[in-house]
């Protein structure tokens, strides 16, 4: 079998809402144009808007490395792949990661049990704190996450995430 590789969307700058608009309508134009199942079109519709609504609302905006956003949604064999990259506070970067290799090592039952306790637990404060994390960790089958340093306070984080056909 072939090794291919399809880049269906690609983004790289700032994020403001016609772009995010522009995002999300390409993905469903993408997904209304394939005979995919409807429960892989649901899971990616999901992930795709959980991880740009996780860069528009946690990004770093004052770091210099703002203006390089980037967001990816391809397509490799029977492996949908999104990624997306971004500025973080170094310990909040270390914090998402460390949570990310948490949520790997859970499973499907553990995993439900921990979204259904930070619903049970949420207040007006912390209201949905991490759901949207649990809920990529639910809806993918790989989730990946990588720092890089770009000085002593910011670091840009890299996530990957797998949904397979």
């Amino acid at each position: 079998m072939q090794n291919e590789s399809l880049n269906i969307i690609f983004y790289h700058g700032e994020f403001d809402s016609l772009k995010l608009n522009s995002l999300e309508l390409s993905l469903l134009d993408y997904l209304d144009a394939n005979d995919f199942p409807k429960n892989i079109k649901s899971r990616l519709k999901w992930v795709f808007l959980e991880m740009i609504s996780n860069i528009q609302n946690h990004a770093e905006k004052k770091a210099d490395c703002y203006s390089s956003i980037e967001f990816k949604f391809n397509k490799k064999n029977e492996e949908f792949i999104i990624i997306s990259e971004n500025c973080l506070k170094t310990l909040q970067a270390k914090y998402l990661q460390a949570n990310i290799s948490r949520l790997n090592n859970m499973s499907s039952d553990d995993l439900q049990n921990k979204y259904l306790k930070v619903m049970e637990n949420a207040d007006e404060k912390t209201a949905h704190a991490g759901l949207g994390l649990i809920g990529i960790a639910r809806k993918s089958d790989n989730i990946v996450s990588e720092i890089k340093s770009v000085n002593d306070n910011i670091s840009k984080i890299k996530i990957q995430v797998s949904i397979n056909l």
